[in-house]
This record gives C-alpha cells, sequence and structure tokens, in this order.
C-alpha cells in the first residue's frame, strides 16, 4: 500500500471512530428511556457532525439518540411530556366494588375527594400493572 492509502484508511477509521463515539447512547447509557426534555447541545453537535461528513452514520446515530433518549439532558421534562404518576396498588375485597365504595377508598389514601360520575370520567377494568402502563399512555 503506498502512503496515501494509509493515510486515507487512516482518516476514514479515525472518523467513523469519532462518529461511533459521538452517539449519545454510548456517552450517556444512564439517559436510555427518556421520553422528553431539554435537547443536549453537545450530543446534538457531535450527532450534527456525523450527519455533515457522513450521512447514514449521522442519521442513525440521531435516531438512535432521539430513540432511546439518550439526546435529552436528565432532570429537564416538561410537565406534559407524558410522564407517568407514581402508581399506588391498594387491595380492596373485589366483591365490594362500586362507585361508592371506590370513591371512597381514593378519597381515604389520597386526601381528595373524587366523583366518578363526573363529566370526563371514564373508568376501566385493569387486570395487571402491565395493563395499567398501556391505559395511561
Amino acid at each position: 500500500m503506498n502512503m496515501w492509502t494509509r493515510l486515507v484508511s487512516l482518516v476514514v477509521c479515525l472518523a467513523m471512530v469519532v462518529q461511533l463515539t459521538a452517539c449519545g447512547m454510548i456517552l450517556y447509557p444512564e439517559r436510555k428511556g427518556q421520553r422528553a426534555g431539554r435537547i443536549d447541545p453537545g450530543v446534538a453537535i457531535l450527532d450534527g457532525i456525523g450527519l455533515f461528513f457522513f450521512i447514514i452514520p449521522g442519521v442513525i446515530a440521531f435516531a438512535v439518540d432521539f430513540g432511546t433518549g439518550a439526546i435529552y439532558l436528565p432532570g429537564t421534562r416538561s410537565a406534559d411530556a407524558g410522564l407517568q404518576p407514581e402508581t399506588t396498588v391498594v387491595q380492596v375485597d373485589p366483591m365490594l366494588l362500586n362507585e361508592d365504595y371506590i370513591e371512597a377508598v381514593v378519597t381515604s389514601h389520597t386526601g381528595k375527594q373524587v366523583d366518578l360520575g363526573a363529566e370526563g370520567v371514564v373508568m376501566r377494568e385493569l387486570r395487571s400493572p402491565v395493563a395499567l402502563a398501556v391505559a395511561m399512555r
């Protein structure tokens, strides 16, 4: 191999290594699973550099970072970003379940008065935590 071929190979290899390490998922694996928030400018710039020089790896880096949530700064989610409220499981006798009993149990555990007959209230029977997570989406 001549010197130019080696130099070009080295530059391409270094550029690919830089691009692979520019992916926010590799830099910040602890951010995986975030849904929204402020975008980390450092990760966005590194992904953008990859997009500028190498179209396909840059697009992949952005897709991975947005898909996993690694591009978002931690602790910056907005109020409407699909946050799941804290869920508390209350064991009750299924034979006692009616609207009045459910209202009383919810009031006793939250301290807030509820009216299940109010307009816009939707009641669903959910049999597992997975069903609850799906229903809250």
